[in-house]
């Protein structure tokens, strides 16, 4: 259609269809919820995807990126939790109806790599435990032989290694049940032939003044034992052990540890590894600016130290000693304090150190403020007067000031009266109360209002209430200058009775209107305020209660009732604890005080109305006597027969009471008096009461009741029989004893008498068995039967003989005692006592502990049926006397590296032996002869010897016997000391231990004794030219070849030279073959090299030399020169690099 013209389209509709594809169905995931480790990829699976289908995941349910296409997702990495979204898409681009479907992923963090000590050390043929420093329990170690993959090792933050024979390396991983650390930490273990170095948990350990420390070794070798020395070489083991604690330390110490083998397969010891123990001083006790505070309730206090030290934290507590930490700093606040409070402060430095002593305290006191004051917050005056207000019911030790300002400004006034300035225009005044030292928490407002006339009167009270014949004190409470109060009784007109603000009516016995009206004095107020109404009413005061009894006196616990005689109609009566004020506790003409404990008095006053009451107060007076204690009964339950009695008794009766039986728990019949009651006969289950009474005539307050049960039968009583053994007496006793019920012991079934009436009956003494009957009775009832008990007499054996009585220990030993032909079926018990007691070892041999004085034993035997001989055997054992100490020699002067030493023992006690020991304490004798020659040592050992007497008693302790290795002395430390042109004179420092000295001058080839002499500390080499140096090395000799000491470091001298630089060529030769001046030489001791050349008178160059040690000898080919003057030309390089030109003339001379 044509929307402009209205006109439709001349030809046929064109069809459009729309065809509706079905959505695809939501797609299902293999999980929607996946774990995974940190750092780990994961991959999201669709379940049974459609081919004809595309699955879309993105990174949010609506909307969104979309991170991956297709039914295979693979995340890399993943490091956080994390939540994706996939839905299904058809080839038409619809997606599934619904929401997408969520697939959260889970990461859990892998557990750090655990830290070890990453290099071990061990010796060949031995195991190792590999640890975890600072394992974590809620996590599992898992220890390899590879850096990834693997067989398991082992599992534990300790692990222990098989035997090591070659270098290996372990690997360990930690594991939280689901995730592994990333990787594995590497333990490298390699073999010495020595004890590896100790590995610390710290070579630095800080500690306070006077603590310990623990120094503790982390690495694990078998076969090594861990000695700790307070110097770096030599010296005697302080402990020995893998963990030291310390003494108690006041200054910085430095300790050592070595590695000692116990295995032959690692021999020697480890080079010593050093841990520092630094003491770190105690902070001084903190000094308060100020330790007790006061201040105002609600206020907030600073406490502070004073002078604080730097570097030291100050912590404040609530307690004395432990507590909580509040606050740490310097200074402290504490805000809105409003109880008294203590706070205690402690110094503690960087190395955690606390202030010796006790915490310094601070000491907060709180001051209440006082309350706000009360004024009338309005009061209304004239212009250009002034007005006095005032606090209502002022307290005297408080001081009120008055100021124009809420908060701060400036004192107004003082008092609890204050006289304004002259007030032409309203004003507010505020008034606050002061203690001295605190404020009231808000100060209290008064509005003072300027009229024109005078304002109507405030009264104290429009209502006042006086008794017949009494006056009232009516009072104007507000305050306005310039104005007068007149009183009237007629509210308009009529004549005042008085004048002023406070006005005391005469007596009245009717009720009476009063009326008052403010007249101006100042012409800034013109006429008279309105009049306002006070009514005085009149009523009639009471008699003074007269009581029925002013005394009461009645027993602990009882009750006590007063009351008014003829009370009065329309009276109220009021009892009060106090004669005068005191509290009200009860108002009514009968007044009952229920368990009354002490003496106490009340007091009761008439009161008509609200104020007319008696002129004073009744007084009724309680006197309390103490109650009898409620008695206790021998038996709470009493069994008799049918027809039969039952006697009832008071338990420890108290012969001050009288005990009255009664048949109710209160109020009752009075059966009987006395501490024991017989009742009568009785048929039926019946319960009776007693209770105590007093000389004062109280009785308990409460009764004790006793039941007495009836029985028609008595059954026979229970007892079992008893063996014992020959000579002894056997309890017997009856199973479940009834009260009221007597038993009796007979030796016959029927008749004969009874031996023993009782529960429980002791027998004498038997030695053969022995039948009993019991039987029970009660009143007329006996049991049908008499009760067999048996009792089994066994025989017992006889005391044991003892191999010897008396027997000798060393000190510290044990002693074996032993029974001389034991009985195979007896049992041997030994004692420290001859009776009782409890036995310290069983069998017919006794080893006793180790014995330091002389102690005694004693033995007995026992047989099969329990029973013990009547006396035991006594064994004595006696310390024998220790052997004395050693003495040794041999080890005086030290040996070489693989040397042996001869140790010879001796000792003053006679005929004593020896055994050597490697340690101070247990082990195994090396040597039990006086003299013990060493294995080949090449370290310091120390051997133990211990001395032993004829009777086998060792010394008390086994005395030390250290045999040093004697090492290289030091080099000697060689300077030049003198020198001189043709000597140089060496020295050096005497070496400790040395006695003896080489010197070489060819580095060790050839040695020669110091010139000086062997001993001598100087050598002196002659015949050397100037500038000539020598080179020598010195070597120290000890008394052993293995003291020969290292060559010291190479030494130069250099021959002085006192000419320098000069160059001298001689001007005359006689080369007449005498041996004497034959030679022309250049001489000069500095010349490196030189060229010299001779010419004839002609020119002619007849000889030349490079060498300065080849001079020309006055021929020229072979032949002789004519004598005469020559000259010589020379060119000269000295040893400083100069070079020097020379040229002049000799003469030959024949």
């Amino acid at each position: 259609m044509n929307t402009a013209s209205g006109c439709g389209a001349s030809g046929a509709r064109v069809a459009a269809t729309v065809t509706v594809v079905p959505r695809p169905g939501t797609p299902a995931v293999v999980s929607n919820n996946i774990d995974v480790c940190a750092g780990q990829n994961t991959i999201i699976f669709i379940q049974n995807p459609q081919d004809d289908l595309a699955y879309q995941f993105y990174d949010a349910p609506t909307g969104g990126t979309l991170v991956s296409t297709g039914p295979v997702f693979v995340v890399y990495a993943v490091n956080s939790n994390v939540t994706y979204y996939v839905q299904a898409v058809n080839a038409n681009g619809c997606a599934n109806a619904g929401a997408r479907v969520a697939v959260a992923i889970n990461v859990t963090q892998a557990p750090a790599t655990p830290v070890t000590a990453s290099d071990v050390t061990a010796c060949p043929g031995t195991t190792i435990d590999l640890a975890v420093q600072n394992p974590n329990p809620s996590l599992t170690y898992n220890w390899y032989t590879a850096a990834t993959g693997g067989t398991l090792a082992g599992t534990g933050s300790t692990f222990t290694t098989p035997v090591i024979n070659a270098a290996t390396t372990y690997y360990v991983e930690a594991t939280n049940g689901n995730c592994s650390s990333a990787t594995r930490a590497a333990v490298n273990v390699t073999l010495s032939s020595a004890p590896p170095v100790p590995t610390l948990e710290s070579n630095n350990v800080n500690i306070c003044t006077g603590g310990t420390a623990t120094l503790r070794v982390t690495s694990s070798t078998t076969g090594v034992t861990y000695n700790w020395y307070t110097t770096a070489t030599g010296g005697t083991p302080a402990f020995s052990g893998p963990e030291f604690v310390t003494p108690n330390l006041t200054a910085s110490t430095t300790y050592y540890v070595q590695a000692v083998s116990t295995n032959s397969q690692c021999a020697g010891t480890s080079a010593r590894i050093a841990v520092t123990v630094t003491v770190n001083q105690n902070p001084s006790t903190p000094v308060l600016t100020a330790a007790n505070v006061g201040i105002c309730a609600g206020q907030d206090v600073s406490l502070s130290v004073q002078n604080p030290q730097a570097g030291v934290d100050y912590q404040w507590f609530n307690a004395a000693t432990g507590g909580t930490l509040v606050f740490t700093g310097n200074a402290f606040t504490v805000t809105g304090v409003t109880a008294n409070a203590s706070y205690y402060v402690q110094a503690v430095n960087a190395g955690g150190c606390v202030n010796t002593g006790a915490r310094a305290t601070a000491t907060i006191t709180v001051t209440q403020a006082p309350a706000t004051p009360v004024t009338a917050s309005t009061v209304n005056t004239c212009p250009g007067t002034t007005v006095d207000l005032t606090v209502q019911n002022p307290d005297a030790a408080l001081t009120y000031n008055w100021y124009t300002a809420a908060t701060g400004g400036t004192l107004a006034g003082t008092g609890s009266t204050f006289t304004t300035p002259v007030i032409n225009t309203a004003t507010t005044f505020y008034v606050e109360a002061s203690n001295g030292n605190c404020n009231s928490a808000t100060r209290a407002a008064v509005n003072v209002t300027v009229s024109s006339v005078p304002p109507a009167p405030t009264l104290e009270s429009n209502n006042v209430n006086t008794c017949t014949g009494g006056t009232a004190r009516l009072r104007v409470t507000s305050s306005t200058t310039g104005v007068t109060y007149n009183w009237y009784t007629t509210a308009t007109g009529g004549t005042a009775v008085f004048s002023g603000p406070e006005f005391v009516t005469p007596n009245l016995n009717a009720s009476t209107t009063y009326y008052v009206e403010a007249v101006s004095t100042n012409s800034q107020c013109a006429g008279t305020s309105t009049r306002v109404a006070a009514t005085v009413t009149v009523g009639q005061s009471p008699d003074v209660p007269v009581l029925t009894a002013a005394s009461v006196r009645v027993c602990a616990g009882q009750d006590a009732t007063f009351s008014v005689q003829s009370p009065q109609a329309g009276v109220d009566y009021q009892w009060f604890d106090a004669s005068n004020g005191g509290t009200l506790v009860f108002t009514g003409t009968t007044f009952t005080v229920t368990a009354v404990t002490a003496n106490v008095s009340y007091y009761v006053q008439a009161a008509s109305g609200a104020t007319c009451i008696s002129a004073s107060r009744a007084t009724a007076s309680i006197v309390v006597d103490a109650a009898a204690p409620t008695p206790d009964v021998a038996t709470a339950n009493v069994v008799t027969c049918v027809g039969g009695t039952a006697t009832l008794n008071v338990l420890n009766p108290d012969a001050a009471l009288t005990y009255r039986w009664y048949d109710a728990p209160a109020n009752g019949n009075l059966l009987a008096t006395g501490p024991e009651y017989t009742t009568a006969a009785l048929n039926s289950n019946t319960t009776f009461y007693v209770e105590a009474l007093n000389g004062s005539g109280c009785s308990s307050q409460a009764r004790k009741g006793v039941t007495v049960t009836i029985v028609n039968t008595i059954d026979p009583p229970l007892a079992d029989g008893a063996t014992i053994c020959a000579g002894t007496s056997a309890l017997l006793s009856v199973k479940n004893p009834q009260p009221g019920i007597s038993y009796k012991w007979y030796e016959a079934a029927v008749g004969g008498t009874a031996g023993f009436t009782g529960a429980e009956f002791t027998t004498p003494q038997l030695n053969s068995s022995m039948t009993y009957y019991v039987e029970a009775s009660s009143g007329g009832c006996v049991s049908q039967s008499r009760t067999i008990v048996q009792v089994t007499v066994n025989t017992t054996p006889a005391s044991p003989v003892v191999a010897s009585a008396s027997v000798t220990a060393c000190q510290g030993q044990t002693a074996m005692l032993s029974v001389q032909n034991p009985n195979a079926a007896l049992t041997y018990r030994w004692y420290t006592t001859p009776t009782g007691g409890t036995a310290a070892g069983t069998g017919s041999t006794f080893t006793t502990p180790p014995i330091n004085a002389n102690v005694t034993y004693y033995v007995e035997a026992l047989n099969a049926s329990g029973c013990a001989s009547a006396t035991r055997t006594t064994v004595n054992v006696n310390v024998g006397a220790p052997a004395n100490n050693a003495t040794v020699t041999g080890n005086e002067a030290g040996i070489c590296p693989g040397a042996t030493a001869t140790l010879t023992a001796a000792s003053t006690t006679p005929n004593a032996s020896f055994r050597w020991y490697t340690t101070a304490t247990g082990g195994t004798a090396v040597a039990t002869t006086a003299a013990f020659t060493t294995p080949a040592l090449n370290q310091n050992t120390t051997y133990y010897v211990e001395v032993v007497t004829a009777g086998g008693c060792t010394s008390s302790s086994r005395i030390a016997v250290q045999v040093n290795i004697l090492e290289a002395l030091d080099a000697p430390v060689v300077t030049v000391s003198e020198t001189t042109p043709t000597q140089v004179t060496f020295q050096w420092s005497a070496v400790p231990g040395a006695v003896a000295y080489e010197v070489t001058l060819d580095n060790g080839t050839t040695y020669i004794v110091p010139s000086s002499g062997a001993a001598g500390l100087t050598h002196v080499v002659s015949g050397l030219t100037p500038t000539q140096s020598v080179t020598i090395r010195v070597r120290a000799l000890g008394n052993a070849d293995c003291e020969t000491s290292a060559l010291s470091a190479a030494v130069t001298g250099t021959a002085e030279n006192p000419q320098g630089n000069k160059i001298f060529v001689p001007n005359i030769f006689t080369p007449n073959g005498d041996g004497f001046n034959d030679v022309h030489y250049v001489y000069g001791n500095t010349i490196a090299n030189v060229v010299v050349r001779y010419y004839n008178q002609f020119g002619q160059q007849i000889f030349e030399t490079k060498d300065q040690r080849t001079g020309w000898d006055g021929t020229m080919g072979g032949r002789q020169q004519p004598v005469g003057v020559y000259i010589w030309v020379l060119r000269a390089t000295l040893q400083d690099g100069s070079v020097v030109n020379m040229k002049g003339t000799v003469t030959i001379v024949r």
